[in-house]
């Protein structure tokens, strides 16, 4: 069973440090609860190169008008010429940020949605930021030339 999956919303705290999710357990004689690290939150040096990061309305597509927060990631190798955050183009120009901080920053967004973007994001692999998003409770979308395979939890 995912983590969080039923009624109860899965139990995040982010401080910095550590991340607990706590997991309903169907056992023979009774259900528990089981509390154990996020795996997402044990590689604590995960990070990616973010051009920035803002809470804004979804102003594109079906959600226009959705509350949203952007997570704008860099480094793309398709380089379409109508590309409106050419800047987004090298990684190497932009800092590299913990997930930690990165989850903690779209939470407290409080969104509906959260849109991880680019440049090309599908350029990294975005397993341990979406299994983190996640966890936190948060929806994610995605904004891709789909020029890479898939990473990530959808």
């Amino acid at each position: 069973m995912r983590a969080g999956a039923g009624t109860d919303p899965p139990s995040v705290a982010i401080n910095g440090a550590s991340t607990v999710v706590k997991t309903k357990v169907q056992t023979k004689d009774k259900a528990k609860v089981e509390t154990a690290p996020d795996p997402a939150y044990l590689a604590e040096s995960e990070a990616l190169p973010i051009v920035e990061t803002f809470h804004s309305i979804q102003g594109e597509g079906f959600w226009t008008g959705t509350n949203a927060f952007f997570i704008r990631l860099a480094g793309c190798d398709v380089g379409c010429p109508w590309c409106d955050t050419k800047q987004s183009w090298s990684a190497r120009h932009h800092p590299q940020r913990l997930l930690t901080g990165l989850v903690a920053e779209a939470v407290a967004a409080q969104p509906k949605i959260v849109i991880v973007t680019g440049g090309e994001p599908l350029m990294h692999n975005l397993d341990p930021l979406t299994q983190a998003l996640h966890a936190a409770g948060l929806t994610i979308h995605l904004e891709t030339s789909g020029s890479h395979p898939w990473s990530g939890e959808w």
